[in-house]
């Protein structure tokens, strides 16, 4: 039976479109210690209440958020996080969120 590791990407900015993309790249490019590449993607978006309409809009609007701009929602169409988000009522500092 194969062990499953579990990596959470701790983040202590605020919950915007880049900071998001960003580190779903980041993980994505993650490298084992021999550097070559792991088959790495993000999942879920855990978030404290106070991101809860801020996930909302990042996750599920079909279009770009903040802009007016025609362009689509990438992190959504792309499936980038499969599970969604997922409000965590314990996350006691409003600026902590995790992939």
């Amino acid at each position: 039976m194969a062990s499953m590791a579990l990596l959470l990407h701790v983040i202590r900015r605020h919950l915007l479109v880049p900071c998001l993309e960003s580190v779903l790249i980041n993980i994505a490019d993650m490298k084992d210690d021999r550097g070559l590449r792991v088959a790495a993607q993000g999942v879920r978006l855990i978030i404290p209440t106070a991101y809860v309409f801020t996930a909302e809009r990042l996750l599920e609007s079909q279009l770009r958020v903040g802009t007016a701009d025609n362009d689509i929602n990438a992190i959504k169409s792309g499936g980038y996080l499969p599970q969604g988000y997922h409000v965590m009522r314990r996350i006691s500092d409003s600026d902590r969120w995790f992939v």
